[in-house]
């Protein structure tokens, strides 16, 4: 191992933080136009059963659609990282920019890191494919049974 450490990346903070928040705000958002559509749902069920469970079909089936991108992207993410480490043999791969000062992990240790990373991209695929799409067919069960 040696005593090399990647220095932390300034821009890369600000701009993790600048994304976190806006993601949360889009959070946020999105939660209130799911709490204004969920009540939509539920005013058109006393008139309308079977269009509210359509209506409600269609926004578990977009839910399933975007947490299924959200996590097929989380495994290309985590797939790009474990590729990179197993080619150099080292982590972080030279040029990638960290959070914090971080040193550099050589031989087994970034073996290791390469291991847990393809492990944490096989669980993101597979949920992102698999589980969205079991979690969209019990849904849709649920809702049309």
């Amino acid at each position: 191992m040696t005593d090399e450490i990647v220095p932390a990346d300034p821009k890369l903070r600000s701009r993790l933080l600048w994304w976190s928040g806006s993601a949360v705000v889009a959070g946020l958002l999105f939660l209130a136009m799911l709490y204004l559509y969920l009540r939509e749902i539920a005013r058109v069920a006393e008139v309308n059963p079977a269009a509210a469970t359509e209506s409600a079909v269609r926004m578990v089936t977009g839910l399933g659609w975007v947490c299924g991108a959200c996590l097929v992207g989380m495994a290309l993410w985590f797939g790009r990282l474990a590729e990179q480490v197993s080619r150099t043999g080292r982590y972080p791969p030279p040029g990638r920019k960290v959070l914090r000062d971080t040193p550099v992990r050589t031989g087994r240790k970034a073996a290791s890191v390469a291991a847990m990373a393809g492990a944490a991209a096989i669980v993101c695929l597979l949920a992102g494919t698999l589980g969205a799409w079991y979690f969209c067919q019990l849904m849709i069960g649920l809702l049309r049974g």
